[in-house]
C-alpha cells in the first residue's frame, strides 16, 4: 500500500461520492462513501502505516468516521461485510472478463 488519501474532517459527502483514495503499486482505487454525511473523523495513523487498511481493516485500518445525515433512510443500503465481499468479487470477476 503506497497511501491513502481520505477526505477532510468536515467534508460533506453524498453516498456513492468519494470519500478517500487508495493508491497501491498497482492500482488506484476511489472509494465510496456508502452514506450521505459529514466527515467528523479521518485516521491520521494511515498518514504513516496506509498498510494497516490491509493488516487490520476492522480495527486500526479504518478510514472515516462519518455522521449519517439520516440513519433510517441510510441504513437499508449498507451490507453486512460477507455480502460486500461477495459484491465486490462479483464485481472484480466481471471486470475481469468484460
Amino acid at each position: 500500500m503506497a497511501f491513502a488519501e481520505i477526505k477532510a474532517v468536515g467534508k460533506e459527502i453524498d453516498a456513492g461520492a468519494e470519500v478517500a483514495t487508495i493508491e497501491t503499486m498497482k492500482v488506484n482505487v476511489d472509494l465510496p462513501s456508502p452514506i450521505t454525511g459529514k466527515i467528523i473523523e479521518v485516521n491520521t495513523l494511515l498518514d504513516s502505516a496506509p498498510e494497516l487498511i490491509n493488516q487490520d481493516p476492522y480495527g486500526a485500518g479504518w478510514l472515516a468516521v462519518v455522521e449519517v445525515n439520516d440513519w433510517n433512510a441510510e441504513k437499508i443500503h449498507l451490507l453486512e461485510p460477507q455480502a460486500y465481499f461477495e459484491k465486490m468479487k462479483a464485481d472484480a470477476e466481471r471486470e475481469i472478463n468484460s
